[in-house]
């Protein structure tokens, strides 16, 4: 069986994703989003596609058993933390 690279994966599928909600967008008539809005989505993308190619990466390399934690651990703590700076910590009542 042949392995595909993981970063050209999640690259391809990445533009395929872009591809289809482009058209999407352009049939729906969509309007074009802020600068800033397009810019962070834009960083996001990337920053989610190179994150899913190592993660890829370290499946097939055999270290799931550290991969999956790290993923779930850092994947709760970055929306969690950023949460408490715009927010605020929780408070008990």
């Amino acid at each position: 069986m042949r392995r595909a690279n993981a970063f050209v994966f999640t690259a391809f599928s990445h533009f395929c994703a872009f591809s289809l909600m482009l058209l999407i967008s352009l049939g729906e008539h969509a309007p074009l989003p802020s600068r800033p809005s397009i810019f962070w989505s834009v960083l996001a993308g990337i920053l989610g596609g190179v994150a899913l190619a190592l993660f890829y990466r370290a499946l097939a390399s055999g270290q799931m058993g550290l991969a999956a934690p790290v993923a779930a651990l850092i994947g709760a703590a970055i929306p969690t933390l950023a949460d408490i700076a715009l927010e605020g910590a929780p408070s008990r009542g």
